[in-house]
């Protein structure tokens, strides 16, 4: 998420990903509105949903994340840990390289094929491939990861209407715990 604004101009979007990682199958649905993100993910075999919100502008602009379970009506907050956290205006803008590669189809999709080479300013350089769909306002469709851990995403039946606001809060009901407070009391 924190560098898509350097790869796609996309603000508006919800997407469902199948992430493949090692023997494991993670499906998702991931929507975003501007700088605001929301992924839900069900917990197959476990019979759980968790939903985990990232909104910068929360807390007066330092940011939190939000992670909700339905089933218990909970909510824990946290602050947004740095290195997930969308770009800082006061942040050194990472090196990012763009390899064009061809074109390829991903599950009968036409798509771009590129090598994106990310170096923040930590030096910790990371390389995915990533297929970008032309129809699908060039968005990805696959993208293959090797470090730190080997890592398949895809994505499919995209939308990009302006996802609600609602979408982005924390339901009424919901019992809220701050993860900062929580751990200052354990004191």
């Amino acid at each position: 998420m924190k560098y898509q604004d350097k790869i796609s101009p996309v603000k508006d979007y919800s997407v469902t990903t199948v992430m493949g990682i090692r023997d494991q199958t993670v499906t998702s649905k991931m929507v975003r509105s501007g700088k605001k993100a929301r992924m839900e993910i069900a917990m197959e075999g476990m019979g759980m949903q968790a939903i985990t919100i990232m909104d910068p502008d929360a807390d007066g602009g330092k940011g939190a994340m939000f992670t909700l379970m339905p089933a218990m009506k909970t909510c824990v907050k946290m602050a947004i840990p740095p290195d997930a956290a969308p770009d800082k205006p006061d942040a050194k803008e990472p090196d990012i390289k763009i390899e064009e590669l061809g074109k390829e189809q991903v599950d009968g999709v036409a798509c771009d094929k590129r090598r994106v080479t990310i170096t923040p300013a930590d030096g910790k350089t990371q390389t995915m491939l990533v297929w970008l769909s032309p129809a699908a306002k060039n968005m990805p469709v696959k993208i293959e990861m090797t470090a730190p851990t080997a890592m398949i995403i895809k994505f499919k039946d995209y939308d990009f209407q302006k996802p609600s606001e609602d979408l982005f809060k924390v339901p009424a009901d919901y019992k809220v715990t701050d993860m900062a407070q929580m751990m200052m009391n354990m004191r």
